[in-house]
């Protein structure tokens, strides 16, 4: 029977990055799967009759680790991209230079319910209540309104039930924390006039301030080539 110092459960991308980072500081590690595949999230989920690349094919490899990561364990099987960018779209309108929800264009009676829910919020304790599940956090941060449009986005992207998720879930689908709800202007007034709407609302690439678009902006990203 074999020994090991450290068992890790589930061989998706933390268990996988948990197992490298492990057994680079000399634990003997174990990593075990249900599926008889690895990946987790990173693999293709099927919706209706597409196949879609749920975004976390694309690996960050802004800091040394990272770079040092993926290459170690993609070896040749990589490729590099130093110009990377994306679009996003909720219905037929793309948003070029934005990666999450945009109701602006499709959806404006929407948007306004949802900036006239999250004002109340922002006035209210509402959002001071200790949620339970992950679906529970949205409505407590963003309001019904704006959840209720964003859980389907989140169950295409995970290819799983979100209102099953527990609230640790959001740390790992901050994607969906800042939609956008207006034009570039109207959303930067927003954020510039109080955290709370820094915290809740996006802006595209395209906005033109680096006080807002600057915080993610890709400069070094990888695909399994």
């Amino acid at each position: 029977m074999k020994n090991y110092d450290v068992i890790i459960v589930g061989a998706g991308f933390l268990g996988i990055y948990a197992a490298w980072r492990l057994a680079k500081c000399g634990c003997r590690v174990i990593l075990l799967e249900a599926n008889n595949f690895l990946g987790g999230n990173l693999n293709s989920r099927q919706w209706k009759n597409f196949w879609l690349d749920n975004g976390t094919h694309n690996f960050d490899m802004r800091t040394k680790l990272e770079e040092k990561f993926f290459l170690d364990i993609l070896g040749k099987n990589i490729q590099v991209w130093t110009d990377h960018n994306w679009a996003s779209t909720t219905d037929k309108t793309w948003t070029y230079g934005f990666e999450m929800p945009d109701f602006s264009k499709d959806a404006p009676i929407l948007s306004n319910q949802a900036l006239a829910e999250l004002k109340y919020i922002k006035e209210s304790s509402y959002s001071a209540l200790k949620p339970n599940h992950y679906s529970d956090a949205l409505i407590q941060s963003h309001g019904p309104v704006l959840s209720t449009a964003t859980l389907p986005l989140v169950r295409k992207f995970t290819g799983s039930d979100p209102t099953k998720f527990s609230v640790d879930a959001r740390q790992s689908l901050t994607i969906f924390d800042r939609p956008k709800l207006g034009t570039d202007d109207e959303m930067i007034a927003l954020k510039k006039s109080d955290p709370f709407w820094d915290e809740r609302l996006g802006v595209s690439l395209l906005c033109g301030d680096k006080n807002f678009y600057g915080k993610s902006v890709p400069t070094k990203y990888c695909y399994p080539a």
